[in-house]
């Protein structure tokens, strides 16, 4: 198990760094990460088996910085084993998810762990996720969406406990933040688990734990031909696209629903309740928005 240093307040700060086959954006990420406002930080990584020169960057870098460090075990074939493993092998106080592709702002440490340590004071000992919105780009970082929930037509302020989750899985990995008891909350064992940061969101929601939004947006979620997941497009939503694409739109819902079943969700009935009045919350919203 890698512990990971303190900072002034005795409060350890890991990023978790997965990679595979990254080396065309790793750097940008990595200088991002250098850059940050907040400076004392570990970064972990482990390598998924790259057979580009990802593992020759990562350690160009680990030889220059001692906070880089590069975690040497087998390879766990696909990201979500990837970020488990990593959660399995390094202890901190608080952890943030980073995929090799974005671009952090240089402010979103700093920001974060002033919210977590705030959460944290109002309610003692509970799991804390902080998340924020993230801005879409493209492979050269040029703006898409100005924010990943309104492009993807998500609104969190509509899941707000783990009965809400039944609507849709909604943090992306790397616009969140958590603590030590967020990752001791995690269920287990997670290979029911369709991605790392749905089933660590769920499992905090599941222990009555703390999820809360920063303003602003404080990742580049970069879009390219190769993300293992990527932001969903609003357009996806209409009545054509879903007509056109019922059976797939009907296995992730069926994906969805298994997840938070393996997480002790409850019946059928209830995440489809919980599904439908999300959609009329979002609709009640959009007509109050047009007033």
């Amino acid at each position: 198990m890698a512990e990971v240093r303190s900072n002034k307040n005795n409060k350890k700060t890991a990023i978790l760094l997965a990679t595979y086959n990254g080396s065309r954006y790793l750097k940008e990420q990595i200088d991002s990460l250098l850059a940050q406002t907040f400076h004392d930080w570990v970064l972990y990584v482990h390598d998924d088996g790259s057979t580009d020169n990802t593992l020759e960057i990562l350690y160009q870098y680990a030889a220059k910085h001692d906070n880089i460090i590069i975690l040497e075990y087998d390879s766990k074939h696909g990201a979500k084993d990837n970020f488990f493993s990593l959660m399995e092998h390094v202890e901190s106080d608080y952890y943030f998810f980073c995929d090799q592709d974005d671009v952090w702002h240089p402010e979103k440490m700093q920001f974060f762990l002033q919210k977590m340590q705030k959460t944290e004071a109002e309610h003692t000992e509970l799991s804390v996720i902080v998340y924020s919105d993230a801005t879409v780009v493209d492979e050269e970082l040029h703006t898409i969406s100005p924010s990943f929930f309104s492009q993807a037509g998500i609104y969190p302020e509509f899941i707000t406990n783990f009965n809400e989750c039944g609507a849709t899985a909604f943090i992306p990995g790397c616009a969140m933040a958590f603590n030590q008891a967020a990752k001791k909350s995690m269920v287990r064992p997670y290979h029911q688990a369709q991605m790392h940061d749905e089933w660590l969101t769920l499992s905090v929601f599941k222990a009555r734990g703390i999820v809360t939004r920063i303003d602003g947006c404080y990742v580049c979620y970069r879009q390219h031909q190769d993300n293992a997941v990527g932001a969903a497009d609003k357009n996806m939503l209409n009545i054509t696209y879903r007509l056109t694409h019922l059976r797939s739109i009907l296995q992730s819902n069926i994906l969805h629903y298994q997840t938070l079943r393996a997480i002790g969700y409850g019946s059928l009935l209830k995440y489809l309740h919980y599904k439908i009045r999300y959609k009329v919350n979002i609709i009640k919203k959009r007509r109050k928005d047009k007033i």
